[in-house]
């Protein structure tokens, strides 16, 4: 912990100022990246909620299956 903090404030100490240009596309290249960040997210929990519901499904048909059989015998 004592190298992190020690290198830390050796790398604060000694850097400079960059001076750099961030010209106008910049600021809709982030947008467009938050875009599709949000829209990745969306599509994973859609899946997500998806394969959930296939599976309850699933397991309400077993159940009723055996439930339909257990009253047949």
């Amino acid at each position: 912990m004592k190298f992190i903090l020690t290198s830390f404030l050796i790398y604060m100490v000694f850097t400079s100022n960059a001076l750099a240009y961030i010209d106008p596309g910049i600021g809709s290249i982030i947008l467009q990246g938050i875009i599709a960040s949000i829209a990745a997210v969306g599509v994973f929990f859609s899946s997500v909620r998806r394969n959930i519901y296939n599976f309850f499904c699933k397991l309400k048909k077993f159940f009723s299956k055996e439930t339909k059989n257990d009253t047949d015998k």
